[in-house]
């Protein structure tokens, strides 16, 4: 079958092996009619007996349906096709990736197919392995028990794994952007929003903690949000991974015991007792007012870690002492009564009851 014109005028064939690609010609027989040098070189496979095998003993088997896919519906079309795939190297054996692209082309008994194979191995295997990682890095993620999420640097969500879904209801689309801020409590809305924003500013790490709504029964619970940056080599930020763990059980606690705390406090005020704690005796000691009061200080004086011994009566600072180092040993419970020389002038009489806790 006679070549096109493209193919036999002068100089055609020394352009198309200088070429840095791997050229074909199929003839309207949809069968291999001529390749350039660079073809021949790598694919190591004569012109005659290429047409006799076909295609299918150059490229990868499992590359075959996508690729004739293409193919046919090209020939069909008449339109260009490009299809990523991998051609057998006839040195070694070994397959490597090619960009490979068809051109319907007029000539001698029909349509001609002219198509270039550029070799992207390098590329694709960099490809396939980032994808590879990123599989990897969903599985695990979806695998945590927290809600995981990722953000592009203006602060957008670009994924969240099933966890969040789950707890959401939201769909992948819904979260994307800023969809996320429909399932935060209307009363933590807009300070969530500043310390979002304060982070997307500054670059800072993000931590908060607020109120999401469960798909499930619209309740809200208690969630600590915390994101940072992924940064590249010269430092700019090329995402935000962020977790969201459920602390709502903790937080009730944690209220719980401030509640206690402070009616506790109040019972204590009400009763004219006094209160202080201390990682060792009266070192670092943190006292109520009723306690300040006992030694003549005002609500807003500091209690001095260092200094109560000197307002000790000196005629009670030995027991006291004693009975402080005893208690500190032993582990019982102190019981001590001395007098005190206020600060404000006024001597009074005090019992010290404490307990020592490891």
């Amino acid at each position: 079958m006679p070549l096109p014109e493209i193919l036999t005028g002068p100089g055609a064939g020394v352009l198309l092996d200088a070429l840095p690609a791997l050229v074909w010609v199929v003839g309207p027989d949809g069968l291999l009619a001529w390749a350039n040098r660079r073809w021949h070189a790598y694919v190591a496979v004569e012109t005659t007996v290429a047409r006799a095998i076909g295609w299918r003993g150059i490229f990868h088997d499992d590359d075959h349906p996508g690729m004739f896919a293409a193919w046919e519906a090209s020939r069909s079309s008449g339109q260009p096709y490009e299809v990523t795939v991998r051609i057998r190297r006839g040195s070694d054996g070994c397959y490597r990736w090619f960009s490979n692209s068809g051109h319907a082309s007029p000539g001698p008994g029909g349509t001609w197919w002219i198509g270039l194979c550029y070799d992207i191995h390098e590329a694709k295997t960099a490809e396939l392995a980032a994808r590879q990682a990123e599989e990897r890095w969903q599985r695990l993620a979806h695998h945590m028990p927290q809600m995981v999420w990722t953000a592009d640097p203006a602060g957008s969500v670009t994924w969240a794994n099933h966890n969040w879904t789950a707890y959401t209801g939201q769909s992948v689309m819904d979260v994307s952007g800023d969809g996320w801020r429909r399932t935060i409590h209307p009363d933590d809305h807009d300070r969530t929003l500043a310390a979002w924003s304060h982070s997307l500013a500054t670059g800072e790490p993000y931590a908060i903690e607020h109120r999401w709504r469960s798909a499930a029964d619209g309740s809200y619970r208690w969630f600590l949000g915390r994101a940072t940056t992924v940064r590249d080599a010269a430092g700019r930020i090329e995402q935000w991974l962020g977790t969201t763990t459920d602390i709502h059980d903790q937080r009730g606690l944690r209220d719980d015991l401030e509640s206690s705390q402070r009616r506790l406090g109040l019972a204590l005020e009400s009763g004219g007792l006094g209160m202080w704690y201390s990682e060792a005796p009266f070192r670092g000691a943190i006292a109520n007012e009723a306690c300040k009061r006992h030694y003549g200080l005002s609500p807003n004086d500091e209690f001095d870690p260092d200094g109560w011994l000197e307002q000790v009566h000196h005629d009670d600072r030995a027991s006291a002492v004693q009975a402080i180092a005893e208690s500190t040993q032993t582990g019982r419970p102190l019981d001590v009564r001395y007098r005190v020389a206020g600060r404000d002038g006024v001597d009074r009489y005090v019992r010290v009851a404490a307990r020592v806790t490891l």
